[in-house]
């Protein structure tokens, strides 16, 4: 197709450096792009061929040595993707612009529809936004990605995060350190959004028979450590998720009266939660 065909490369160059400019090159695990980022980034091919990574790269300017000790390059990058693999995310149809040199560099998004994919964690795929920008560098041996007020927004969650994930030489997996705020979101909503891939089967059915009708509030996410040890049962990192419950109906227990006008603040760490508040039952 036209999105996958390679469009108008000029190349100029001396003995020691060399510029070029491309008007559209496509991205996918084969390309030559793909081989020649594998020599100056993390070996991330096996992720890359599962993964399916994707896209179009467009007016796309770069210039460097020819031993390509420098370089550095600009441009737009759109119908960017990659598929979910194992218990990660995949993330399609979204675009910005990007600028990047041997030591790193960042990726800005341009508004777009995006299609959120992670189905052993919230089953079907959700179209959304995102804004922000994310920010990635070297770091001795290692290499460093960050986002930066990244702006999520899908079937009715609205999240700010920001996020520090780090990719060890010497590990094979990150060490990841991540904050998010979410704005106010209804019961539907949260229900929609449960991680079923790591939280208690026995938790997802309490919460889908407690939370009747209302709204959550003040609510975020804290979550750090080695993502080798997810989901952090043995203690070796940290996740911990806050917030506010504003219940006009909430069910505390199957064989309990509904309760109406509840307050509770819950505080899921780790593999359980807590949730402590007041609440009346029958006008009491």
């Amino acid at each position: 197709t036209g999105e996958e065909t390679i469009r108008n490369v000029r190349i100029e160059s001396t003995q020691s450096n060399w510029q070029a400019t491309a008007e559209q090159i496509p991205l996918n695990p084969s390309s030559r792009l793909m081989l020649l980022l594998k020599a100056q980034w993390p070996d991330l091919s096996a992720w890359n061929q599962s993964a399916k990574v994707g896209g179009v790269l467009s007016g796309v300017q770069a210039r460097g040595q020819r031993a390509l000790k420098q370089w550095s390059a600009s441009g737009y990058g759109k119908q960017l993707g990659f598929s979910a693999v194992g218990n990660a995310p995949g993330m399609q149809d979204f675009s910005g612009v990007f600028n990047i040199d041997q030591q790193g560099g960042t990726f800005r998004f341009l508004k777009s529809k995006p299609v959120l994919d992670w189905p052993v964690s919230l089953g079907k795929p959700i179209p959304s936004t995102l804004a922000g920008q994310l920010v990635w560098w070297k770091s001795g041996p290692d290499w460093v990605l960050a986002a930066r007020d990244l702006n999520w927004q899908g079937a009715g969650l609205n999240i700010m995060l920001d996020s520090q994930i780090q990719f060890y030489h010497s590990k094979n997996a990150p060490m990841l350190n991540l904050a998010a705020r979410i704005a106010p979101f209804d019961f539907k909503t949260a229900k929609r959004f449960w991680l079923r891939n790591s939280m208690p089967d026995s938790s997802i059915r309490w919460l889908d028979m407690a939370l009747v009708k209302g709204q959550i509030r003040d609510a975020s996410i804290v979550m750090a450590g080695d993502l080798g040890r997810w989901p952090f049962t043995d203690k070796a990192g940290r996740f911990s998720a806050r917030a506010t419950i504003l219940a006009e109906q909430f069910k505390f227990a199957a064989d309990w009266p509904q309760a109406q006008n509840a307050k509770l603040f819950a505080d899921f760490n780790g593999p359980g939660f807590t949730a402590i508040g007041t609440a009346s039952f029958s006008g009491n």
